[in-house]
């Protein structure tokens, strides 16, 4: 048995197989059962198998990323979030300011206003001035931003947090060997877009009721601020889902930013 907080590295037939159908042995020889196994990683497996088929999809890479425990988040609703739009809950929501009635609405080439420009990740970084912002995304139509009515002042957002990409189809092996070399040979590089970061992500964050929600897969592309236009990384976005698509991965969205995102 590993000692704790020095798990030993998953091969990658584990990390891509589903925590479901692990084996007592394989859980054992991951470090995810035995004496020693840290509460929080216990707590996963624990949710794991009363929900099999709400996170029956979890595979060993997830418990691997450091600060994930999605599964245990998901697990135990957060604490009812008040309703009243000029409260902040603690650490679920942000109370931001609405600087005017125009940034809500885009205008010139911008694709989304600049209150969702600046607000979208909110939550994903301790500093607001480090906060990313976003470009575009496509999921602009089917997963409309809230938004304030004219007039107001302050409004609240949902936190964002930034989890691992776990996806069925989509694994490790699969984004690291085929997926990734083939979205920046076949998109980005021809298109000149100068990014910093390629990743996959699933972001988080509580509704109304305070349970918490996680998002699909998310394929966040960060560029160099200032040199990619948000109708450049639209155009570039149909082109990474048919990648996407040729895999059999149909439920992923593309999301762009332009700032320079620290670990998160």
């Amino acid at each position: 048995m590993p000692k704790p907080g020095n798990r030993p590295r998953l091969r990658d037939e584990l990390a891509d197989k589903r925590l479901i159908d692990f084996t007592h042995e394989e859980l054992v020889e991951a470090g995810f059962e035995g004496d020693d196994v840290p509460e929080s990683i216990a707590a996963v497996i624990r949710a794991i198998r009363e929900m099999p088929d709400l996170l029956g999809f979890l595979t060993g890479e997830n418990v691997t990323i450091p600060g994930l425990q999605v599964a245990a988040k998901l697990s135990t609703p957060a604490p009812m979030s008040p309703t009243s739009p000029t409260t902040i809950d603690s650490g679920d929501w942000s109370q931001v300011a609405v600087t005017s009635d125009s940034a809500l609405t885009p205008v010139g080439d911008e694709l989304v206003s600049e209150f969702e420009r600046r607000n979208y990740y909110v939550g994903l970084c301790p500093n607001d001035d480090d906060v990313p912002e976003l470009y575009y995304r496509t999921s602009l139509q089917k997963a409309p931003f809230p938004a304030p009515t004219p007039g107001t002042k302050f409004f609240k957002v949902a936190n964002k947090a930034a989890n691992g990409a776990f996806h069925e189809i989509l694994t490790r092996t699969l984004w690291n060997n085929t997926v990734a070399p083939n979205i920046i040979k076949e998109v980005l590089e021809p298109s000149g877009i100068k990014y910093a970061s390629l990743k996959t992500v699933r972001f988080s964050s509580c509704d109304e009721e305070g349970k918490s929600t996680l998002g699909p897969l998310v394929i966040w592309i960060g560029t160099q601020a200032g040199t990619t236009s948000p109708e450049r990384a639209r155009q570039a976005s149909p082109a990474i889902l048919s990648i996407l698509t040729s895999h059999g991965v149909t439920d992923a969205e593309v999301e762009w930013y332009g700032s320079c995102v620290d670990k998160l």
